[in-house]
């Protein structure tokens, strides 16, 4: 089973900025607007986790001198958390100070931008940053739906005979080639002149005979390798 590299796409690419620099955010915002760069800005830790729980950022650039008592709460939270934890970070820092690189490494920096930066430079490493992390994302969703595949026929060969266990009913193959394209079960159920209850008790046969835990898995069942 071949596996292929995702190509990627042009996305809008979600920021969260945190800075006690208003004018630094405003312009940063400002040069990215036409960029397909949207930055939230946040000059507090708690504006940060409104922000958190409004959108889902694809980077998160801190100033860790933005907010000195609640950073490494802010930033041990994040590491904490399953939803944030995986959010690369870039840190701002001023030249020199190893004191910031320092706390970067313990909550796993991934980029040091020293201040003033320069915006084009910004751009292009918050680009190369999202694009790697998006290839791994898909790349990993594509392996896990494969992985599911092969589980699947691993599954029926284990069985004793398969395609005797597997045998349908021409209802059964009936509501299942509804399934195949992908419809609704009361769409199916209108389809084909019956009620939704008797489509349910049809698709739970199906998926009784599969092995399968949901209509997503009796999609992706390899009925090349049955019929």
């Amino acid at each position: 089973m071949e596996l292929e590299l995702p190509m990627c796409i042009e996305k809008t690419i979600n920021i969260l900025m945190l800075d006690k620099e208003q004018r630094l955010l405003l312009v940063t915002k400002r040069y990215f607007l036409p960029k397909s760069i949207q930055i939230a800005i946040a000059n507090t830790v708690d504006k940060v986790w409104e922000s958190l729980n409004k959108i889902y950022p694809d980077i998160l650039i801190i100033d860790p001198t933005s907010d000195p008592l609640n950073i490494d709460n802010l930033l041990s939270k994040l590491q904490q958390d399953l939803k944030f934890q995986h959010i690369p970070l870039i840190f701002l820092t001023a030249k020199g100070l190893t004191e910031d690189r320092i706390k970067g490494y313990k909550y796993g920096c991934d980029v040091y931008v020293s201040k003033p930066f320069d915006p084009e430079e910004l751009e292009f490493i918050i680009k190369n940053i999202v694009n790697k992390t998006r290839v791994s994302i898909d790349w990993m969703r594509k392996i896990y739906t494969n992985l599911q595949k092969i589980r699947m026929i691993i599954r029926i060969k284990q069985k004793a005979s398969p395609k005797q266990r597997l045998h349908l009913t021409s209802t059964e193959k009936l509501v299942l080639s509804e399934v195949l394209k992908g419809k609704l079960n009361l769409t199916i159920a209108q389809d084909l002149r019956t009620s939704k209850r008797h489509i349910e008790y049809y698709i739970s046969r199906l998926l009784d005979k599969t092995s399968a835990s949901n209509k997503k898995e009796l999609k992706n069942f390899p009925w090349d390798n049955i019929f």
